[in-house]
């Protein structure tokens, strides 16, 4: 953050008295909206991501789909015969150092993964030191976010953020919480402007951007929120089968030795001590262990006699192997395992070429995959991510027109290799993708589209 824009610190509205502690715990004394019953929904959100390999990965692989090679700043220069327009790089000293020294990369490719990940996304924006330009942007975890409740007109009007939401008592005292004017959602541009004009002296604001709300009243559900069992079925398959391996009894035999056995091969057999016929066991037990056990040793036999037990009248063996059936077989929950893992890529609107899952072939994957199958998956990922390339480039279309960008006349070459001046009004930003491609087009990729 630049120097002389730090934020300040603030206090809550001094009116609000909490008479006992129960009242001081009750989430509707707040003046943020409480993010799940607790106010700890975003915490559990990212325990089960972080714990859950196939979610975690999918939403990184979504923002990394989505986000590219990195925003950047093109004019339309024209339509196509499909209808399509036409985009040509932009090379503007302005905008490549406020490009820089805000991150872009790095703060879009955050903003994308906090939408897919938590379903909105929190930013900043940061005023200039005369209050007319935009200077600074950030996105911030929005796990740390919280929306300040509505007004009396339906209106959200600021926004709180803590680094630690276990650290805020809800009182005067909370200075580790911050909040901020937020620009009106869907109405960012004429918001500031608005802010501007008045010559106000707050130079910093809230930015967001929310998916579908449903039911919610604030915070949208993530779109793999969904499938949260399928989610908790990913995660225990794993921890169960640790538990499992850690747990229990690895024994391949039961090995029963006859008295008469060894009356046979020792005539004193009657006179021996117990230490004696204890040791004269396990002596024969490691020979029949060393004969059975190894990669070598494998279908081997053992050739024993049997006689009559005069009691029982039935065939006794001299000597007894039993081959133990093993209970944990390898592979066992790998089934489910892999149905949860798919069940959380179509709830994330993944489709599994692209993670590799069917590749594998057999009953987890569903089948074995190919080069085809990534490449057509990954198009079609591209255009799927539409939408949270257009929620992010809607920020940066506020600052084009805050910062005057639109207002310049950008020169630039069209497919013929032409000159054109472009007015800035056609300035706009998208993100260029590498294309996979069949080798027979020379090369495994084909030069970025957006």
């Amino acid at each position: 953050m630049a120097a002389g824009n730090e934020v300040t610190l603030i206090k809550l509205d001094s009116e609000i008295e909490f008479s006992n502690v129960q009242a001081k715990n009750d989430p509707n004394n707040f003046p943020w909206a409480s993010w799940g019953t607790d106010n700890k929904l975003p915490i559990t959100m990212a325990q089960k991501i972080s714990k859950c390999g196939v979610l975690s990965a999918g939403i990184e692989a979504k923002a990394r789909i989505a986000i590219g090679k990195g925003m950047r700043p093109v004019v339309i220069t024209g339509v196509d015969d499909k209808g399509e327009d036409e985009y040509s790089f932009v090379t503007d000293a302005d905008i490549d150092a406020w490009f820089e020294d805000n991150q872009v990369f790095k703060n879009s490719l955050s903003f994308i993964r906090n939408t897919i990940g938590y379903g909105w996304s929190h930013g900043r924006i940061i005023l200039d030191n005369d209050g007319k330009k935009i200077a600074r942007y950030r996105t911030d975890e929005v796990a740390k976010c919280r929306l300040k409740r509505k007004d009396d007109t339906g209106k959200i009007t600021g926004t709180y953020y803590a680094a630690d939401w276990a650290q805020i008592l809800g009182s005067d005292n909370d200075k580790y919480l911050k909040e901020f004017t937020i620009l009106e959602e869907g109405e960012e541009y004429h918001s500031l402007k608005e802010i501007i004009d008045s010559n106000a002296t707050v130079k910093e604001f809230a930015i967001i951007s929310r998916g579908p709300l449903g039911i919610n009243e604030y915070y949208p559900a993530p779109a793999w929120y969904s499938c949260i069992d399928w989610v908790d079925m990913a995660i225990k398959v794993p921890a169960m089968k640790v538990a499992m391996m850690n747990n229990q009894m690895s024994i391949k035999y039961i090995i029963t030795i006859s008295d008469r056995f060894f009356s046979k091969i020792h005539p004193d057999w009657g006179s021996y001590t117990a230490e004696q016929k204890a040791a004269a066991f396990q002596t024969k037990a490691m020979e029949i262990n060393d004969h059975l056990s190894g990669n070598d040793k494998a279908y081997k036999s053992i050739v024993t006699g049997s006689y009559i037990d005069p009691v029982t009248l039935k065939e006794t063996q001299d000597i007894n192997i039993q081959v133990i059936d093993d209970k944990v077989k390898d592979g066992k929950l790998l089934p489910d395992s892999g149905a949860a893992n798919k069940e959380v890529l179509f709830a994330l609107m993944i489709n599994p070429a692209i993670m590799g899952a069917n590749t594998f072939g057999g009953d987890y994957s569903g089948g074995a995959g190919s080069g085809s199958d990534i490449r057509e998956a990954y198009l079609v990922q591209i255009m799927l991510m539409e939408n949270e390339r257009q929620m992010n480039a809607g920020i940066f279309d506020v600052v084009k027109r805050i910062n005057g960008w639109d207002k310049k006349t950008y020169t630039v070459k069209n497919k013929k290799g032409e000159e054109v001046k472009i007015p800035g009004t056609k300035l706009c930003f998208k993100y260029p993708n590498l294309i996979l491609t069949t080798l027979d087009k020379g090369g495994s990729t084909a030069p970025a589209k957006m």
